[in-house]
């Protein structure tokens, strides 16, 4: 299955392959319009096709772009991805507390190419000015990450804002 640029349907958002985590399905979904297109369908701008919670509620799962897996290279930086990996899984909140104690944490248990590669990634991200939106599905759907700082009313620019002022502290 290959990616397609730009969505039929909305004509802005750019068109990923993944598959919902822990199964095989293959799908295409719109990063802007949350469309789904199942197996190897061609995107159009009429049906067949799902939006993203209507299909992931098919297996009983919420509408997350966290409940999917990217199976395209992620544009995301490694140090990103290592952050919300190892730092943001599920049982996070087990292991550090707060989401400011997991960066903090970060920051003193990597080495320090670690932490300055993390706020480049940071800095970089942020000056692009992607959209909230944009920031949320990098950081759930391609990172992986199982803490969604919109649930506490953060922006996710003010989250990445906060990532890049601890890392600062650190350096």
């Amino acid at each position: 299955m290959t990616s397609v640029n730009r969505c039929r349907r909305c004509d802005q958002g750019r068109i990923v392959a993944c598959r919902v985590r822990g199964r095989q399905d293959r799908v295409l979904v719109c990063e802007e319009c949350d469309t789904v297109w199942e197996s190897d369908q061609a995107p159009q701008a009429t049906p067949p096709h799902l939006i993203l919670e209507e299909y992931l509620a098919r297996f009983g799962l919420p509408g997350l772009w966290s409940e999917l897996e990217w199976l395209e290279a992620a544009p995301l930086p490694e140090a990103i991805r290592n952050l919300a990996g190892g730092y943001f899984h599920q049982d996070y909140d087990l292991d550090s507390g707060t989401p400011r104690q997991a960066v903090e944490a970060y920051g003193d248990e990597e080495p320090p190419e670690a932490v300055a590669a993390l706020r480049a990634a940071v800095t970089e991200l942020l000056a692009a000015n992607p959209s909230e939106r944009e920031l949320a599905r990098l950081w759930l759907g391609q990172a992986g990450a199982a803490y969604d700082p919109r649930d506490e009313g953060i922006t996710m620019s003010r989250w990445f804002g906060l990532v890049l002022k601890v890392m600062e502290e650190r350096e």
